[in-house]
């Protein structure tokens, strides 16, 4: 049986049977997807094939789909999974592989095979999947960082903590 998605339940129920070999599967590169609509003929243009590979990655189900509302609904749960994500708390549970069971980690993170594929390690899904997820997180720190500098402001003792997080938001309003 080989996985690309952390079932983590289902792997589980895998390795409870000492018949089974676990192998890790590599997703698909753009070049095999761009071979299979080709193969296929499908009604993919490159551009389109290369937009699906940045949101998904190399998920053929999605990548190759000619369904647009399966599509679609593919993109919708992946912002659904997204959207979930609210802490840095969660996003470490994902890749820990305890995560609440409102989590919906198979979409966000794909196992990525080492030379022996009985051996992955988990990374998001793509660059995309692990961009918003840092713009989440980041525009959360951002707010927590502007209540903690309305609190500190004007706070005697603290002034050295509340210059501390003035500069560094200073310096990522000029690096923007």
């Amino acid at each position: 049986v080989t996985f690309t998605s952390p079932n983590f339940g289902w792997l589980d129920s895998m390795r409870k049977n000492v018949g089974h070999c676990k192998l890790y599967m590599p997703v698909w590169e753009l070049a095999e997807l761009s071979d299979a609509v080709v193969m296929l003929n499908l009604n993919i243009s490159y551009e389109e094939l290369v937009e699906r590979y940045q949101k998904f990655g190399g998920v053929p189900r999605y990548c190759l789909a000619t369904d647009c509302d399966f599509y679609q609904q593919g993109l919708d749960e992946m912002e659904q999974a997204i959207e979930k994500i609210k802490t840095f708390e969660d996003v470490q549970a994902c890749f820990e592989k305890s995560m609440p069971k409102n989590l919906v980690v198979h979409r966000l993170l794909h196992y990525f095979p080492k030379e022996n594929p009985k051996f992955a390690t988990l990374r998001f899904g793509s660059d995309l999947i692990g961009a918003q997820i840092y713009d989440r997180l980041f525009v959360k720190l951002a707010r927590e960082r502007e209540k903690l500098m309305h609190w500190l402001e004007g706070a005697g003792k603290t002034s050295s903590f509340y210059g501390w997080l003035f500069e560094n938001l200073a310096h990522e309003k000029l690096f923007d």
